[in-house]
């Protein structure tokens, strides 16, 4: 029959010769409006073969399988077989069983097709009964290797039989399906999806029920393909630390389902306990990753594992796998290294972390001193280490031209550590200080100053003028110093500043200004600092008085101290060489370092002639000694002493010898450091080889690194016992 229930695809039917007991064998349905899928043919012109309880025959169009329906709705005829077994009755369960045998795939339209397309509807499948298997023989109209048709036979292979274990009712979530073949080795199972109310869509490997549109009677659409039990693989286990670890495995489920579990234990019975069931779904030979995680096992202990699947077929148990959870976990061991790739607002912190057995995490704080008050975010360091690993990790949005401190910090289950403190100083602009002029003629000077680069190609030069607008010129350089320059005008106030420029910026240094005098200036040459004590020097230096009188002094100061000042001042005369002259100058700090200059000035002008700075460092304070008397403990002498070292680091000993003037013995031999009287004692309990009942003098002695002390040599007295 042509049509049918859906739309035109046509039915197969059985009727008895006097018009009664109407049954529908099958409806075809080649193309559904709702799916738009052609599953089975249609248009089913030729006449049907009887062989046993199945009728064969042929339909002129569709057949299209599930993974083409894309492309087209009608593909080019089918082969199909449909069971006679009466119990097909419309509303009925089971419906009768239906199976496509072959699926033609010559083209609608195409000129060339491999097996042919449309077979004709003048005439029936032939029919042979051969052994082992029926033979079926057929022509089509269209396709072949010329486009115009081909002569076919179909072995027949005995179509499946159903049978429906649990029938689709409301509150029944599925359905399960067998369909068996001839061949015994061979088991094919399918699981259906529950009954709906509508239409459904048939998939490739499942079930999915639908709904014929006029009758509502609801169908099951199957597949069937071959079930094998499943294929297990176990894997090294991964993430191991002393009490958690992470079991891997694949299993190849060899059915649409699988349930996949580990057993772990400490030997190969696996007694300890299992992972809960994994459904695994996938098709046929898909290898399909299974893990699990596994916390609280015993640290420094040996387990074995093994997946287990099984499936509607049976059950697989896969390969042993053993691993061994760390000894116990200790705090993390950090190493703080240098920052990198430190720009004016972003830096790369760098370090290193040792978890010790135990999943870590490690961060960094930062900040501009060691309070910090910053840190980036946390990085995981895996308890599989087990050597120190690098750790990275970056600050943005910081301060150009700023010092800062940062730190690493691990943090495992058993403790923190905190790395070393280290430094870093993001680029920034220059930093630029005008300093003195020196060598201040009527004409011309000697401009000073002082640039910090901040870690940039810096370029840095003065400029000049009459005022502070700089209008006169600019002095250029790229050395951080003085730069000379001559012109100026006589009795003039001439301005300056030093400026400096970097690739983040520019600064400007202050203005400084100096008077250019009438006439000519003394030229003065700052010379040397000799029998230089805690507390004074000797300066010398020369002064060219120009033809003019001239007075000559030094001034002196302290970058360490701050302190400044100035020597009394001496007549040079008014020659016109360099004059030689020396003062000394007192009250000076010990170990200090002083900057000196000499400085001229005559008696017209309204300026003075300054040398270059020279510098000098006082020494330190040599160290007080007292020796004090002896005391006795239990008739043991105890020889004693103090030392003022005046915050200088310094050696002391004592002296013995049978006389106050002939030390034969020394004993002590200490380094100390203070800046108070200390006191130090030796006991002459066992020291050889003084002799018992014999008198004893002893001095204390002290020295640092710029010598002995002055009042040395303080002699007591003891006696030794009997």
């Amino acid at each position: 029959m042509l049509d049918g229930p859906f739309l035109v695809n046509g039915t197969v039917f059985a009727l008895s010769t006097a018009g009664r007991n109407y049954q529908l064998l099958h409806s075809f349905i080649d193309f559904t409006p709702v799916t738009g899928v052609s599953y089975d043919g249609f248009a089913p012109f030729a006449g049907l073969v009887l062989s046993g309880k199945w009728l064969y025959g042929t339909t002129f169009e569709g057949g299209q399988t599930w993974q083409d329906h894309e492309a087209y709705a009608h593909y080019s005829g089918t082969v199909f077989a449909v069971n006679t077994n009466g119990d097909g009755l419309v509303g009925n369960w089971p419906p009768p069983v239906y199976s496509t045998l072959y699926i033609f795939t010559g083209l609608p339209g195409a000129s060339v097709g491999n097996d042919g397309a449309y077979p004709p509807s003048s005439a029936s499948l032939a029919y042979v009964n051969a052994s082992p298997h029926p033979l079926m023989y057929r022509t089509t109209a269209g396709g072949g290797d010329n486009g115009i048709g081909t002569l076919f036979v179909l072995t027949q292979v005995t179509p499946p039989t159903m049978m429906v274990r649990h029938k689709p009712r409301s509150g029944v979530q599925a359905a399960a399906v067998e369909v068996a073949y001839d061949d015994p080795t061979s088991t094919f199972s399918l699981q259906a999806a529950a009954a709906a109310s509508g239409p459904g869509l048939a998939v490739e490997h499942a079930v999915i029920p639908y709904s014929e549109p006029v009758t509502n009677t609801k169908y099951f659409r199957v597949v069937a393909y071959v079930t094998n039990p499943p294929v297990v693989v176990t894997l090294p286990a991964t993430d191991v630390s002393a009490n958690d670890a992470v079991l891997n495995g694949t299993v190849v489920p060899s059915a649409p389902f699988a349930t996949a579990w580990f057993r772990y234990g400490s030997n190969t019975q696996y007694l300890a306990g299992a992972t809960a069931k994994q459904l695994v779904t996938a098709y046929l030979t898909n290898a399909i990753a299974i893990s699990n995680a596994l916390s609280t096992l015993n640290a420094g202990a040996t387990y074995h594992c093994q997946l287990v699947a099984s499936n509607s077929i049976g059950i697989t148990y896969g390969n042993d796998q053993s691993f061994t959870t760390f000894a116990g976990a200790t705090a993390p061991d950090v190493v703080t290294l240098a920052a990198v790739g430190v720009t004016s607002n972003t830096a790369t912190f760098t370090g290193t972390v040792n978890p010790n057995g135990a999943n870590t995490y490690a961060y960094y704080q930062y900040g501009t001193d060691m309070s910090y008050g910053s840190q980036t975010s946390d990085t995981p360091v895996s308890a599989v280490n087990t050597n120190a690993v690098g750790v990275t990790n970056g600050a943005a949005m910081l301060l150009p031209g700023t010092l800062y401190d940062f730190q690493l910090v691990a943090v495992n289950s058993a403790g923190t550590t905190y790395g070393g403190n280290q430094q870093f100083v993001t680029p920034g602009p220059p930093g630029a200080q005008t300093g003195q002029a020196s060598q201040i003629s009527s004409s011309g000077a000697t401009l000073g100053g002082y640039v910090f680069p901040n870690t940039l190609d810096t370029t840095a030069w003065f400029e000049y003028g009459l005022d502070t607008n700089y209008t006169a010129g600019t002095i250029g350089t790229t050395v951080v110093g003085a730069s000379n320059f001559t012109g100026l005008a006589a009795n003039t106030n001439c301005h300056y500043q030093l400026v400096a420029s970097n690739s983040l910026g520019i600064s400007y240094g202050g203005d400084e200004s100096f008077p250019t005098p009438l006439g000519a200036l003394p030229v003065a040459v700052t010379g040397s600092a000799s029998n230089v004590t805690t507390t004074s020097a000797l300066l010398s230096g020369t002064v060219n008085p120009e033809g003019i009188a001239t007075m000559g002094y030094f001034y002196y100061f302290s970058p360490q101290t701050g302190a400044s000042g100035f020597s009394a001042p001496q007549a040079v005369g008014s020659g016109t060489g360099p004059v030689p002259f020396s003062l000394v100058v007192t009250g000076l700090a010990p170990n200090t370092l002083y900057n000196f200059q000499a400085v001229g000035t005559n008696t017209i002008g309204s300026g003075a002639g300054y040398g270059n700075y020279m510098p000098f460092t006082t020494p330190g304070l040599l160290p007080d000694v007292v020796t004090l008397d002896a005391t006795y403990t239990n008739g043991i002498p105890v020889i004693n002493g103090t030392v003022n070292g005046h915050g200088t680091g310094f050696s002391w000993y004592f002296e013995v010898g049978y006389a106050p003037d002939l030390y034969d013995f020394n004993f002590g031999n200490g380094y100390a450091t203070n800046n108070s009287a200390q006191v130090f004692s030796v006991a002459m309990t066992s020291y050889l080889p003084l002799y018992h009942s014999t008198t004893y003098y002893d001095t204390l002695i002290a020295y640092n690194a710029w010598g002995y002390a002055n009042n040395s040599y303080i002699v007591k007295s003891f006696t030794t016992p009997p």
